[in-house]
């Protein structure tokens, strides 16, 4: 080895063991050691006359490293001599790598790695316990009805979708009627109205449960798995429910609510979850919140993760309602509130079976119909106005259905005044009218055109009617789901309301237009939703008015619902 090698090594051996004396020292206390001093080497051959040499040659004298004092017994530094100023870059260089890799090496023991294969393992143990296997055979397919007439654009394989150019349609004076003329009576002959509006679908007329007395909605309990398979549902849409209800629970407040402009309250100590809505909708936007837990099987009697979340809600429902039956206050949106609560509320009766959600369900009814204008809809207040809008009355609509698929009993005359005023808001050519005075009177929109294809099932209308065809074939190939178009709203009409509208209604359609819209929401929904940070599992705001209104909670809660079409409800399509 070379000298120079030897001298570094020297080196490196004496800082070793200076640690380790001090470490000795440390944990023994201070003693006195004797005093070592080692004669240099060769001297009993030269007698010093190599000092002597080495000054002659230019090297200068020997250094001699003092003594140390350590505990009996310790090992003690040997007194090394080495000649200053003789190691070279290489050899140091050598030195600082060595450290370096040694020093890394132990830094990669001592520091934990992140165990990827755990987490992988758990989200598929997530993944089962959501979806567990199916033990029974799957059921068979009730036989459909005749084949629906198809478009060429509606054929699956090569369906074609239209630009987001806005769709112009020229009104007929058929088209547009008052309510009293009684546009499209071929549909609901006014005669048979009481005893033909069979309320079908839905799962069916309530089946009460012996058990527990309460009235089963769709596969909502059990059958959730061979539900997503038979209507297009998948895991990736379970997950995202799963995540969406997770976000929801995260963001409930206090009392129970769910505060459209304070849930970032919730946030801390997290960054806010940006996209806040308006205080006033906030009894409608927790019913929404309740709907997403209810659809998913999160009952208040069942013992499960979100039951707490979903007693709590309901309660806060409960107390916003007064001695007439209405549901939060007056305000801009508030016969949206009131629609939605009582939607909820009839959800849970029929769940639970409880008294005091009846009488709830029934006191919102009465005041629904004493707040019905003349034509048979709804305007945003109870006062009458003679306005009828087809958005705020398809929400009422909805609760109707389902209070009577919870085994309620409509007051008299609301159903045969909803049928009306529908008679007016959905035409023959499948086409919706928004409202039919005030502000936007005669409005046509392809979001008012869900929402009236819905109602019309809802009512008892055939899903073979031509107006169903056409409604259908206009959603599919005109407008279907574009999130960017929300931000053209008075162009495109493009919201999460008609999104979900429209999966509803083609869902109780069935058949091949059901199957071509699936995949285009599937498609735009799902890479929608948040993926990382606090705000994961929820949806951004509409680009609009709307999310402007509703905010972050809103778009949440209604994408869950739509999310939950596979097994919320049975087909309507499939009862009949």
């Amino acid at each position: 080895m070379p000298q120079r090698w030897k001298h570094v090594l020297s080196r490196e051996l004496d800082l070793l063991a200076a640690a380790r004396n001090r470490f000795v020292r440390l944990l023994g206390g201070w003693w006195p050691v004797t005093r070592t001093r080692r004669r240099p080497p060769m001297a009993a051959q030269y007698k010093g006359r190599r000092y002597k040499g080495q000054r002659q040659q230019g090297l200068g004298p020997m250094r001699r490293r003092r003594p140390v004092r350590g505990p009996p017994g310790s090992i003690v530094s040997r007194t090394r001599r080495y000649l200053p100023g003789r190691v070279n870059t290489a050899a140091f260089l050598s030195s600082a790598v060595l450290h370096v890799i040694v020093f890394g090496w132990l830094l990669s023991i001592a520091l934990p790695r992140p165990n990827k294969t755990a987490v992988r393992e758990e989200f598929v143990l997530e993944v089962r316990l959501r979806l567990p296997p199916v033990e029974s055979p799957r059921p068979a397919v009730p036989p459909p009805e005749p084949e629906l007439e198809t478009s060429p654009a509606m054929e699956v394989e090569g369906l074609t979708v239209e630009s987001e150019e806005k769709e112009r349609v020229d009104a007929s004076p058929a088209d547009v009627a008052p309510a009293s003329e009684g546009v499209g009576q071929e549909a609901l002959p006014e005669a048979s109205v009481p005893r033909a509006l069979k309320w079908v679908g839905l799962g069916g007329p309530p089946s009460l449960d012996p058990t527990e007395g309460v009235a089963r909605l769709g596969n909502r309990s059990s059958g959730k798995a061979a539900a997503l398979e038979r209507y297009g549902g998948s895991i990736a849409t379970e997950n995202a429910v799963d995540k969406g209800l997770r976000w929801l629970a995260a963001h409930q407040d206090s009392n129970g609510s769910w505060d459209a402009d304070g849930y970032t309250r919730r946030c801390r100590p997290h960054a806010h979850c940006a996209g806040t809505g308006l205080s006033e909708y906030d009894v409608g936007i927790t019913g929404l919140s309740l709907l997403a837990f209810l659809g998913a099987g999160y009952g208040p009697a069942k013992n499960n993760p979100y039951r707490r979340h979903v007693n709590k809600g309901l309660s806060f429902l409960i107390s916003r309602q007064d001695g007439a039956g209405a549901f939060g206050s007056e305000g801009s949106g508030y016969f949206y509130n009131h629609a939605i609560a009582t939607f909820a509320l009839s959800e849970a009766y029929a769940m639970t079976g409880r008294k005091d959600f009846r009488e709830c369900v029934e006191a919102a009814l009465r005041y629904s119909r004493a707040s019905q204008q003349a034509a048979g809809g709804w305007d945003y207040g109870a006062e009458t106005t003679g306005r009828n809008d087809l958005s705020i009355s398809g929400w009422q609509i909805m609760a109707m259905r389902s209070a009577e698929n919870a085994g309620l009993l409509l007051p008299g005359g609301m159903t045969e005044g909803t049928v009306r005023f529908l008679r007016s808001a959905f035409t023959p050519k499948g086409h919706g009218i928004y409202a039919n005075s005030g502000l936007e009177a005669g409005r046509r929109g392809i979001n008012m055109t869900a929402v009236g294809l819905l109602s019309y099932l809802y009512l008892g209308g055939l899903p073979t009617a031509e107006a169903c065809r056409l409604a259908a074939d206009r959603m599919l190939t005109k407008r279907a789901p574009d999130y960017r178009s929300t931000a053209r709203w008075k162009e495109t009409f493009q919201s999460y309301y008609y999104w979900y509208s429209a999966s509803l209604g083609l869902f109780h359609l069935g058949g091949k237009r059901w199957e071509g819209w699936n995949y285009l929401l599937k498609k735009t929904l799902l890479p929608l939703q948040e993926k990382d940070g606090h705000v994961q599992g929820s949806w951004p705001p509409e680009r609009s008015w709307i999310g402007q209104s509703g905010g972050r909670v809103y778009s949440t809660a209604i994408n869950t619902l739509t999310l939950e079409v596979y097994y919320r409800y049975q087909p309507l399509y499939g009862a009949r």
